[in-house]
């Protein structure tokens, strides 16, 4: 098996963009985070007059075409997929990402047409590491 290439992130291009230069921990840090979580860690790296929003957008972007190009699925994935809705069993997106990333993601991978819901970490009060996306999602599914 070939060695896994290095996950490339939008930072980079993002800090570069916005005239900052690297932030070690910075992709850590605001990894799983959205709105108010994400605004507050990128202020505490580039400081209280960040455009947390004009960041976030263009951040946004920049992974959006990285992942128009590539995502990769998990081994595995189609044919678990398949399985689960040949057996009427329920099937939903709950991630830290926001919606659009969400809709992206599984509209790209081709898996859009399995998935009946989505939560997003803009729809819980607290993201990774707290459970609350799933919590949420799971008292959806139940309604359904």
């Amino acid at each position: 098996m070939p060695p896994a290439t290095p996950r490339r992130t939008p930072w980079g291009p993002a800090l570069e963009h916005f005239g900052y230069g690297p932030q070690p921990g910075i992709d850590a840090d605001t990894r799983g985070t959205t709105g108010a979580e994400f605004s507050a860690v990128l202020r505490s790296y580039l400081g209280d007059d960040v455009d947390a929003e004009a960041f976030w957008t263009y951040f946004s972007g920049v992974a959006n075409e990285s992942f128009a190009r590539r995502i990769d699925k998990k081994p595995g994935l189609d044919d678990l997929l398949a399985l689960l809705d040949e057996r009427g069993i329920p099937r939903a997106v709950a991630s830290s990402s926001s919606p659009e990333q969400i809709a992206h993601h599984i509209r790209v991978t081709g898996v859009e047409r399995y998935f009946t819901m989505t939560v997003s970490g803009k729809e819980v009060a607290h993201t990774k590491p707290e459970p609350d996306i799933f919590l949420e999602c799971a008292r959806r599914m139940r309604s359904a």
